[in-house]
């Protein structure tokens, strides 16, 4: 495999910041420095484009210490440039959402631009090391520059020319705003719909999870005090970003149905006693049934896949509706049985 290489880099809008800032690190040996403009889509929309100036530092593995691999003082002493940063000398460098993330590359050639310009391209899958889970896939291509004044400006407009239209012919497999997902299904479900709106944009839209992927953490949910979608968006956001996801995906959730609630109920409160505050009220209720419907039927397609489910699915509904219990003493009793059928022979 050879010796594996260790990459720091500092990215920034402005390309004096960047040039600036000394990545040089002290290690014995030979490094690489490498600048780099990166062009990436617009946030919030298709078919745009903005610029990160990249600086960046290579080297091997092998010319640092084992000790100093993990310890953010040992990192800080190996690149000054991190002294600003404040920890103690127990704090540790620690793997994102405790996993460790590989990227599969396949080249797909060169573009030509013109005036002598190519670009090599690319296509990469990052995936989760051990289960092979895929995480982001991403399209790219570069072209190398010893100096500025090389870039003739008609091959730079067709390279923007080329980013903006690949991203309009390919905006069905284009990622952006993710970060708003949950606050745009907090702001715009109805109801138990909530989870309808979950599976379209985690399973769907994002593929963040497949459906089992989905099913298992929907049935995490269920059995866990409050609302499913709540609890999914908790579940979910700690899967994507830790802690901090968790945080931010539950603040998406709620703030917008809170707000929308307290609105809600200053307009209700003045005008519920009309018959089109009622109509609205009963449109609102049937949209959610349907929503929870349509993705029960979807669901259920991928989960149920033996006769024996769908008689634990009636238990179920039998304990609820008809025995009137209540949904953690059914859960319980159903599930011990479903437990006791599939367990390891």
């Amino acid at each position: 495999m050879g010796d594996p290489e260790v990459v720091f880099k500092f990215r920034h809008p402005d390309m004096q910041k960047a040039a600036e800032l000394d990545v040089r690190p002290h290690i014995p040996g030979v490094h690489r420095l490498k600048f780099k403009a990166e062009t990436l889509p617009l946030k919030d929309r298709i078919g745009g484009m903005r610029v990160l100036y990249s600086h960046n530092v290579e080297f091997g593995m092998s010319q640092l210490k084992e000790s100093d691999r993990a310890a953010l003082s040992a990192l800080v002493r190996l690149f000054p440039c991190l002294a600003p940063l404040k920890g103690s000398g127990g704090d540790m460098v620690e793997l994102v959402n405790q996993t460790i993330v590989e990227e599969v590359l396949l080249d797909l050639g060169k573009l030509d631009f013109g005036k002598g310009v190519t670009a090599r391209s690319n296509a990469a899958l990052w995936r989760q090391r051990g289960d092979h889970m895929p995480l982001v896939g991403e399209y790219a291509f570069q072209a190398k520059f010893d100096r500025r004044d090389e870039l003739h400006p008609k091959v730079q407009r067709r390279c923007e020319e080329f980013f903006i239209g690949l991203q309009n012919i390919a905006h069905d497999w284009v990622s952006v705003g993710t970060t708003k997902t949950f606050l745009l299904i907090g702001a715009t479900s109805f109801g138990g719909g909530a989870v309808a709106y979950l599976r379209s944009s985690l399973v769907a839209k994002h593929g963040w999870l497949d459906d089992r992927e989905f099913v298992e953490l929907l049935s995490i949910s269920q059995t866990l005090p409050g609302l499913n979608a709540t609890n999914m968006a908790v579940l979910m956001g700690d899967r994507l970003r830790g802690t901090r996801g968790s945080i931010a995906a539950i603040c998406g959730m709620c703030l917008p149905g809170a707000l929308i609630m307290i609105a809600a109920g200053i307009v209700y409160r003045r005008h519920g006693d009309r018959p089109a505050g009622t109509a609205m009220l009963h449109g609102v209720a049937a949209a959610a049934v349907g929503l929870i419907l349509a993705t029960t039927v979807q669901l259920g397609r991928r989960s149920i896949r033996h006769a024996v489910d769908l008689v634990f699915v009636a238990l179920t509904v039998v304990a609820v509706n008809l025995l009137h219990l209540s949904v953690p003493v059914a859960l319980l009793g159903v599930g011990a049985l479903a437990i006791l059928w599939y367990r390891p022979q």
